[in-house]
């Protein structure tokens, strides 16, 4: 009679290659991978406390499984898996086993005494137990058994089920329908709550939590497989519109360049625009993840800083970034805020400055005053897993329309924003018409209104008037946050307000400093 070594002879000897083949593969494609990881608080906490544990998927998503673990689990805890051991089943295992899995020799626990023995003693002595819940090579994902179940209830070790999905992919011909990504592609992986089974001695039981096994691993898959769908949608729209505003660059490269050129505080401006300096000097090293602030220009500076000064007092310790998009705003924000907040240029929305930006900062968490809304900033905010705000947001009527025709594309993008406090009931409307989820939407109304007075205003009102040649008397007529080509407008209807009121006096205020 064979040996069990001979009968499984296609796979051994000659035919190690294959599988020596494939662990290198996949070793090779795991590192151009693009992760998302969702692990409950509940669950990894278990991962940490190093108590053993039974790891639940589908036979068919077992090759992802070693560089998943080892991403999450701390430590040098080894983790066994049951799986098959036939021809098909054999080579899965056989390649799993290369990237560092320790497989048991039978694929199921009924009738197999030797494995559950070896599986109880490895829980006791710490390990963790990878079991395929739909048995060897399938029925792909429709039905676990109760196996795993009946191990749970007799070591008192909890379940977490896991599933990933990767697109794209392609599937084997097998029967287990192993799943196998592609290089470069988009990998979703999710990880559910732990599941206690105990005192599963009577079948009403035992099935009852077999039922919450099957919901828990079909919605992560459900779940991993609609995220990595989308993702790949919007990775599309991305590159498009990357591309889109890229091409917009070039038309507009002669005058960005006569910018940098012309204008002193243009220059530093656009270094900081490009991510390739993180902040001022005042930031130290070592200090702990920054709260980054996003504030448009010089309005929304001043209207920040009740609120910075408030939040300091109440969170003495933590690190505050100031960004602004115009050297107007940095310049204010430099006079403004003297506590030692780092103070930065925001950086412009293609993939190399928002990475070196991100990388630099690190924040905890971004708020963002207003409602500018940049799709490749907000996105890689959300991938990263960085709580975003809208706060003080408004949308005008033009907006509104105007971003309506993209609201496919921006609902993905305002998915990353956990928040919108917004000035009016009418922003609350716009917001939520372009892509925001109604949930998320706040009315708080406007900060700017929440500035507080300053103390001896009249004093300093009546020595401006003097500095500037008004008398008491004089009515101001105050155009401010001017653009060219409207100075002309409002000086004729000044002229013509003149002859009628001959005390009136103007205080024009363009919207650039650089042209006054």
């Amino acid at each position: 009679m064979a040996s069990d070594g001979a009968k499984r002879r296609p796979w051994n000897g000659s035919g190690e290659w294959l599988p020596s083949l494939i662990s290198r593969l996949l070793r090779v494609v795991n590192a151009t991978l693009r992760y998302r990881i969702q692990v409950p608080p509940s669950t990894r906490s278990l991962f940490r406390s190093g108590k053993p544990f039974l790891l639940a998927f589908w036979h068919g998503r077992v090759l992802l499984l070693p560089f998943i673990y080892r991403s999450q689990v701390a430590g040098e805890r080894h983790l066994l898996t049951l799986i098959g051991q036939d021809r098909h089943e054999g080579l899965a295992t056989r390649t799993v086993a290369r990237l560092g899995l320790a497989p048991f020799r039978m694929s199921s626990l009924e009738g197999g005494e030797r494995a559950l023995e070896e599986t109880i003693h490895g829980l006791r002595t710490g390990d963790a137990i990878a079991v395929a819940s739909d048995g060897p090579g399938g029925p792909s994902g429709r039905q676990p058994h109760s196996e795993i179940l009946r191990l749970a209830e007799k070591t008192g070790v909890p379940i977490v089920p896991l599933s990933w999905s990767a697109r794209p992919r392609w599937r084997t011909a097998s029967r287990d329908r192993l799943q196998v990504p592609v290089p470069f592609a988009r990998v979703s992986v999710a990880f559910g709550e732990p599941l206690n089974v105990t005192g599963t001695a009577g079948p009403d039981r035992l099935d009852q939590d077999r039922r919450t096994l099957v919901r828990q691993l079909r919605g992560l898959a459900g779940r991993t497989d609609a995220e990595v769908r989308e993702a790949r949608i919007t990775g599309w729209m991305f590159w498009g519109y990357t591309l889109g505003i890229f091409l917009v660059s070039l038309l507009i490269l002669p005058w960005l360049l006569w910018k940098i050129v012309s204008v002193k505080n243009r220059r530093t401006a656009f270094v900081e625009r490009m991510g390739l300096k993180g902040w001022s000097s005042r930031g130290e090293e070592g200090e702990e993840r920054p709260l980054w602030i996003h504030t448009v220009s010089v309005g929304e500076v001043l209207s920040t800083v009740p609120f910075v000064r408030e939040l300091k007092g109440r969170c003495p310790g933590l690190p505050i970034v100031i960004s602004s998009i115009t050297p107007a705003g940095r310049a204010m924000a430099q006079k403004e805020f003297e506590e030692g907040e780092r103070i930065t240029c925001f950086p412009f929305d293609y993939p190399i400055p928002v990475w070196l930006a991100l990388r630099n900062m690190n924040p905890r968490s971004f708020l963002h005053t207003e409602t500018e809304i940049w799709p490749y900033f907000l996105l890689m905010l959300g991938r990263r897993g960085i709580p975003t705000a809208i706060v003080n947001g408004r949308l005008s009527a033009a907006s509104c329309k105007r971003f309506g025709y993209f609201r496919f594309f921006l609902k993905r993008v305002l998915g990353s924003v956990r928040v919108f406090a917004m000035q009016s009931r009418i922003d609350c409307y716009r917001i939520i018409r372009i892509g925001a989820d109604p949930r998320r939407v706040y009315l708080t109304g406007n900060m700017k209104f929440d500035v507080p007075e300053p103390q001896g205003v009249e004093e300093s009102r009546s020595a401006l008037r003097r500095e500037m040649g008004f008398g008491e008397e004089s009515l101001v007529f105050v155009a401010g946050s001017t653009h060219e080509g409207e100075e002309a407008i409002l000086l004729d209807v000044y002229t013509e307000l003149k002859e009628e009121v001959p005390h009136l006096k103007m205080l024009l205020a363009p919207r650039h400093p650089d042209r006054c």
